[in-house]
């Protein structure tokens, strides 16, 4: 996409000069009421003034011309997945390769283990 020039709009930036901070040793009048900028009517016309600015005619072109191409077929998102978490992680696996879902069994430990990583097996696995 080319660039076009936007086209300047003279706007009020007190937020710029003044702040919320003080900067320059002045404070806004209109703070003790509104707390912040952009809770400010001077900050809301500024943005209304920024987008009903007029467009270029460059660009008025270019997007007339972006959305007058015929789309191409996108691949339909149907393709569906078991979405879990392990701590603070969140994973995913495509269901083709789930078999089944269980709730969760008690866990058996395991004798004289001293890696961190295992905690044990499922009791339902154990058979002795």
């Amino acid at each position: 996409m080319n660039e076009t020039p936007l086209v300047a709009v003279q706007i009020e930036d007190c937020w710029n000069r003044i702040g919320i901070w003080r900067r320059g040793g002045t404070r806004c009048e209109r703070l003790d009421r509104v707390i912040h900028c952009r809770n400010c009517e001077v900050y809301a016309q500024a943005g209304r003034a920024i987008l009903k600015r007029p467009l270029p005619e460059a660009a008025r072109d270019e997007w007339t011309r972006i959305y007058a191409e015929t789309k191409q077929a996108q691949q339909a998102a149907d393709e569906t997945a078991l979405v879990f978490r392990l701590g603070d992680e969140w994973l995913g696996l495509p269901n083709a390769v789930v078999n089944e879902v269980t709730s969760a069994r008690p866990i058996q430990r395991l004798p004289h283990n001293l890696n961190i990583y295992i905690e044990g097996v499922e009791s339902k696995s154990l058979t002795l």
